[in-house]
């Protein structure tokens, strides 16, 4: 009888010791999600006001944006050089608000990925929705930096 209480404390035991380590571990998880989302989230914030300066900080160098157009008959893709976007984006105008919706992080060592589902307005006018993929890299200082976008835009209901 004493052996099975010894061999149930140590299970208890060793159940703590495991819920200890994966809590820690989804706390790290967790803080590393939302580093992403913080890349994520920059990013659109700084598309919002238009401001030039602050996309290249959240942006990689070579990153590339690939745009799905699949309103009308046809579909057509369009891949584009952030450096070549950013000066589309440099002239005044009405805030470009893209609203993002349940967005799914998925990360390992020095790449992440972010896919949601998204509502794109012009100032206030809606314009298009669709799905955005990000694909982000962790730099050498720790910060992930956006190396691609994909998206589709679509007629919204």
């Amino acid at each position: 009888m004493m052996l099975r209480k010894i061999f149930i404390a140590c299970l208890a035991l060793s159940a703590l010791t495991f819920a200890g380590c994966g809590g820690h571990q989804d706390a790290a998880q967790n803080e590393e999600t939302q580093l992403v989302l913080t890349s994520v989230q920059d990013f659109l914030q700084a598309l919002q006001a238009r401001e030039k300066f602050r996309l290249q900080r959240v942006l990689h160098p070579d990153a590339m944006l690939t745009s799905i157009d699949l309103r009308g008959d046809s579909m057509t893709m369009k891949l584009t050089p952030s450096a070549e976007w950013l000066d589309e984006l440099a002239y005044k105008g009405p805030p470009l608000i893209e609203s993002i919706e349940n967005p799914i992080v998925q990360y390992s060592d020095a790449m992440a990925s972010v896919w949601t589902a998204y509502e794109f307005r012009i100032g206030e006018e809606l314009s298009h929705c669709g799905h955005d993929a990000f694909q982000l890299v962790k730099s050498e200082q720790g910060r992930w930096l956006i190396s691609g976008v994909t998206y589709t835009m679509q007629d919204c209901q």
